[in-house]
């Protein structure tokens, strides 16, 4: 076990041994005989927590001016015991997923928080019988009193909570402006419900502190039409970005970095499928852990990845440890306990996987997949669309048949390194060949054994030209090969060299028991000295090329003869 760790599991049961301790020698200062008005204060903190409004980076409840109340009314140790059992019960009831030790936790903390607060309170010249505490004098270590409270409050959690990264710095200040923000409001109603009891009895105290209820019932309601209506802006904006002309990278970050705005998550991966691998591979990644998830894929049939791709429904994980599915398996289950994953489906096909995560179980529910489901259908979308346009890319830049670059992409590329090589004074050249006897190929044995070949010879010209080079197809029966940084002789060599393996191919033909071959005649340009242009290098080699003879050989297996002409 970590060090870290056990100095969590340490101080989590510190802090709830010397809660637990306090409230116990806090005991016999509370003043039995209010024990009925104590019960019901308790029960108004239990409906706080249960009636909590939760924000993206926290939680917002009126429980404060109940703890508040309480300490003008009945003091210190009376303040202790209804936040205590007020938290614990609540908490325990409506606990959002958070686990037992949790919920203890934090009924132990508000102890030791009240506690502080007032001890410093105190020290501060406070006044220590209840009596006189709703006095113009003690309004100044009142107010030290909830400061200190709010500050250890915030303390002892982001201590809890520190090893397991769920709140950045950013998250962090957020939630302390949403809480301060709410104790400028609970502590003014604090102070009413204690003037309220001194002057109407305590039901009328009740009243007030079930008025804040009820307001604190109505914020939550409209904090939820909020969140909704961000999500539908979300939506849109994602929607809306589908149409731009941004990349795919691009696109399929925005979409997890706007899916964060409505799901918080501590790692969010879009595996996508690889034809060529037949695995999931990660695309875009968002997590503290991004390099090291990078370089893990998975299968297509394995794992939860590849069970979420076949059954093409979206899953949701509570918890990962207890889940067997996931037991032993790498990559994101090891440190994540809550999972959605969604597959990215469009048109019947599985296109991807796309999945969130936090370190927390039972943190993801329902409404949580609902619109994660929604975002899945989106993102679908845009991979398909980026594969669209990535074909029609390849299309625009390549030849259908042979998967070279196609003349226009060679005439661009040439353009390119002219510009290079020129401000480098630096050599190009390039090269034209011909494949001879194709039309005749294509005449006695049909267009498929001539494709045929012309697939083979690309295939061999892609594989044997230098790491430097491009070889492109740049006319019906001929191929252009571009070589930055070479000068004449050494584009001659190479173009004999590509020459005699084009012409040791050999293709079969059904119905004739010899194997036929191609002859290949090449000329070449150089700049500076054939030309400074795109236009002037490409004129000079077909020039050259169609200046060569074209004879055609017969009955020698051999379709066409010719070489090429060197120039020294």
């Amino acid at each position: 076990m970590r060090a870290g760790k056990v100095l969590h599991i340490l101080y989590l049961w510190v802090v709830v041994i010397g809660g637990t301790v306090l409230l116990a020698r806090l005991f016999p200062q509370v003043d039995l005989d209010f024990s009925m008005e104590l019960a019901v204060l308790i029960l108004v903190a239990m409906a706080a927590e249960w009636l909590v409004v939760c924000f993206p980076h926290g939680q917002l409840s009126s429980g404060y001016a109940v703890t508040f109340a309480t300490f003008l009314l009945f003091g210190p140790a009376a303040a202790a015991w209804v936040t205590a059992m007020g938290t614990m019960f609540g908490q325990g009831i409506a606990n959002r997923g958070n686990p037992v030790r949790t919920t203890l936790f934090n009924s132990a903390q508000s102890v030791l928080a009240v506690c502080g607060a007032y001890w410093v309170y105190r020290l501060g010249g406070g006044a220590a019988y209840p009596g006189e505490l709703l006095t113009l004098a003690n309004v100044l270590p009142l107010l030290v009193f909830s400061g200190t409270c709010f500050l250890l409050n915030h303390l002892l959690v982001y201590v809890y909570v520190l090893p397991k990264h769920r709140i950045g710095p950013v998250g962090w200040r957020q939630a302390l402006v949403w809480d301060a923000s709410t104790y400028l409001f609970l502590v003014p109603l604090g102070f009413l419900v204690a003037l309220v009891y001194h002057g109407a009895g305590f039901a009328s105290a009740f009243l007030v502190l079930l008025l804040s209820l009820v307001g604190q019932f109505f914020l939550r309601r409209y904090v939820q039409v909020e969140l909704n209506n961000r999500e539908l802006g979300v939506l849109y904006e994602v929607a809306r970005r589908l149409g731009t002309s941004s990349s795919p990278d691009d696109l399929l970050g925005l979409i997890l970095r706007e899916t964060r705005r409505i799901v918080p998550y501590h790692t969010a991966v879009i595996y996508l499928w690889s034809e060529e691998h037949g695995l999931f591979v990660p695309a875009v990644v968002e997590s503290p852990y991004a390099a090291k998830l990078q370089d893990i894929v998975h299968d297509g049939d394995e794992g939860l990845i590849g069970w979420v791709a076949q059954t093409r429904e979206p899953c949701l994980v509570a918890d990962a440890r207890s889940d067997p599915l996931l037991v032993g398996e790498p990559g994101l289950a090891r440190f994540l306990r809550s999972l959605i994953v969604i597959p990215l489906v469009h048109q019947d096909e599985v296109l991807g996987v796309f999945v969130i995560g936090e370190r927390r179980p039972g943190v993801y529910h329902a409404p949580n997949l609902h619109i994660l489901t929604i975002v899945g259908g989106l993102l679908a979308v845009a991979v398909d669309n980026a594969r669209l346009h990535h074909r029609l890319n390849k299309l625009a830049g390549h030849d259908p048949l042979t998967g070279l670059p196609n003349r226009y992409r060679f005439w661009r590329q040439l353009q390119a390194e002219l510009t290079r090589t020129r401000n480098q004074d630096l050599p190009l050249a390039v090269v034209l060949f011909d494949v001879e006897g194709l039309r005749v190929l294509n005449d006695r044995y049909g267009f498929k054994v001539g494709d045929h070949a012309l697939t083979q010879i690309a295939r061999l010209l892609a594989e044997r030209v230098p790491p430097t080079g491009m070889v492109a197809r740049w006319g019906g029966d001929e191929f252009g090969l571009l070589l930055p940084n070479t000068g004449e002789i050494r584009a001659a060599e190479t173009a004999e060299r590509l020459q005699r393996a084009v012409e040791q191919i050999s293709f079969g033909v059904e119905g004739r028991e010899e194997r036929l071959r191609l002859a290949v005649r090449f000329s070449l340009a150089v700049s500076p000295l054939d030309g400074a242009t795109a236009d002037e290098l490409l004129r000079k080699a077909e020039s050259e090329l169609h200046w060569l003879a074209e004879p055609v050989g017969a009955g020698t297996g051999v379709l066409g003869a010719g070489g090429g002409r060197i120039r020294v």
